[in-house]
């Protein structure tokens, strides 16, 4: 009972949350990176999740790391190039993914996100800025304020 009042304090004292994509299910080298720092009770809540998500799917987990109460896990496909519409895949995956993991964390109350993955850092940032763009008020004051 005192570790989840703890974990509370800190959540709401900090408002971080970490971002990671994965591909398809797999483990890539920016999940690997990112999973060093976290705690021994990430592999038991992963378990407990199924897994790493597959393409579309998010997870949310809580406490598994001391510098974000939420680390957010979202995955996308590897789905390459379509020479028919002209358009570079891999990029849009990257931004569906992120924009995926940016509103599962809309009702947390987090301010930063910290957004960790092996795609176009270009198209990871215009996903999380326009995830969050909302022309009612009410909606805005519910997502992230910044991304790094």
């Amino acid at each position: 009972m005192i570790r989840v009042g703890s974990f509370v304090t800190r959540r709401w004292a900090s408002r971080n949350a970490l971002l990671v994509t994965v591909r398809n299910g797999e483990e890539t080298d920016a999940f690997k990176t990112a999973s060093n720092s976290f705690n021994s009770s990430f592999s038991n809540q992963l378990e407990a999740a199924g897994g790493l998500p597959k393409t579309g799917q998010v997870r949310n987990f809580f406490g598994v790391s001391d510098k974000y109460p939420i680390v957010t896990v979202s995955g996308h496909c590897e789905k390459d190039n379509s020479s028919s519409e002209g358009r570079d895949e891999q990029r849009e995956n990257i931004r569906k993914a992120i924009a995926n993991g940016v509103k599962s964390l809309n009702d947390f109350g987090i301010d930063n996100v910290d957004i960790a993955t092996d795609g176009c850092a270009m198209a990871a940032g215009e996903a999380a800025k326009m995830t969050v763009w909302n022309y009612k008020q009410e909606k805005i004051d519910k997502m992230p304020k910044s991304f790094r």
